[in-house]
């Protein structure tokens, strides 16, 4: 896929003769259902809006965007480039949790501006969250959502390491970090340790950008602790506006490999997670759903992207099954169906459910 892309980019033909290669009865092989009846092509992208009753401020974003890789990590030319395609394309760009550099903004892309343990660009000396400097940036009208991670599909449940020789001045800067001393992030948030600490604290984000559309990221774990999330929404009456489910095949800069081979659920089986149907937490509450949330599929890959699929409510979050399969169609009802490649990372239909 990725030799496909640096060729379309040179203007190369992208039809190739004779048919496929691939051994199409391989265990694993993936494909998808053609239509009798194709649907004309729309004159603009289909777009997904992004934005419950609590947000003032909602986004429509486009289904493929830039996935989230930390300036840092990546070069000051690196994050321009990323950031200069999604404002030529259309879509958005995650910022990762290295902060909001001068680099996101110079191009005029859309950003996804990702707030980690370390609290990177919004940090005070002791490492704490600072409400009015993420309230200063996440005004900023390049910046169109807010994304809270809990943890990443290439190393869940343990923080990260930026070592002080590559701390200099300007990552520094933008980091709120010293320069020249190692950079340790916590494997857990400093701010909230409950369910119902999580939910208030991403209404409080939302409340300090503005109304703007609030998330968190995570690698699936136990099924348990996220429907404790989900009934946690619907004591507290109030959700995030999207979640990312990051798959545990997901790509890192440094992750020990024991994470980064055994730990973690697999996208598709993260999206999968919803058998355990949250939807009867809100049932057993006698409450009604607080409102729409998009789930957003990713894998740590600048070609992948963010990928969105858009549910009614929490009440269906993760209640979709195999997208061919009749009980998703009737979940995901009447939202987008996108059909996700994890091997060959890339997005590769969009269907009206129905």
């Amino acid at each position: 896929m990725r030799s496909i892309v640096y060729e379309r980019a040179k203007g190369t033909d992208a039809e190739e003769p004779y048919g496929t290669e691939r051994d199409v009865y391989q265990p694993g092989y993936e494909f998808l259902i053609p239509s009798m009846a194709p649907c004309p092509v729309p004159e603009t992208p289909p777009r997904v809006r992004i934005g419950g009753p609590d947000c003032s401020r909602p986004y429509d974003m486009a289904l493929l965007n830039v996935s989230a890789m930390s300036f840092g990590s990546l070069s000051s030319n690196a994050i321009l480039a990323l950031n200069g395609g999604a404002a030529a394309g259309g879509f958005a760009h995650d910022t990762g949790e290295g902060g909001l550099s001068e680099y996101h903004l110079r191009s005029g892309g859309d950003l996804v501006w990702e707030i980690g343990t370390g609290y990177f660009g919004c940090r005070t000396q002791d490492g704490e969250f600072d409400p009015g400097e993420f309230a200063d940036k996440a005004a900023h009208d390049h910046v169109k959502c807010v994304s809270l991670k809990l943890s990443q599909g290439a190393k869940p449940g343990i923080g990260g390491v930026l070592p002080g020789a590559k701390v200099n001045a300007e990552i520094a800067r933008v980091r709120d970090v010293p320069e020249g001393r190692a950079v340790i992030s916590s494997p857990y948030h400093q701010v909230f340790s409950t369910p119902r600490e999580l939910v208030r604290f991403i209404a409080r984000m939302r409340e300090l950008s503005g109304g703007k559309p609030t998330g968190f990221e995570l690698c699936p774990g136990s099924r348990l602790q996220f429907l404790a999330v989900c009934k946690a929404m619907l004591e507290e009456g109030a959700a995030p506006d999207f979640i990312i489910v990051d798959g545990a095949e997901g790509g890192t800069g440094a992750a020990p490999l024991e994470f980064a081979d055994h730990v973690g659920t697999p996208l598709t089986e993260g999206l999968l997670t919803g058998r355990a149907r949250p939807q009867a937490v809100a049932r057993e509450q006698g409450r009604a759903a607080v409102g729409p949330v998009v789930v957003v599929a990713v894998e740590d890959h600048p070609v992948a992207g963010l990928l969105l699929l858009h549910v009614p409510d929490p009440g269906v979050l993760f209640g979709a099954s195999h997208p061919g399969s009749s009980h998703s169609r009737a979940r995901m009802s009447p939202a987008r169906r996108v059909i996700f490649d994890r091997k060959k990372s890339a997005c590769s239909a969009t269907l009206p459910a129905g």
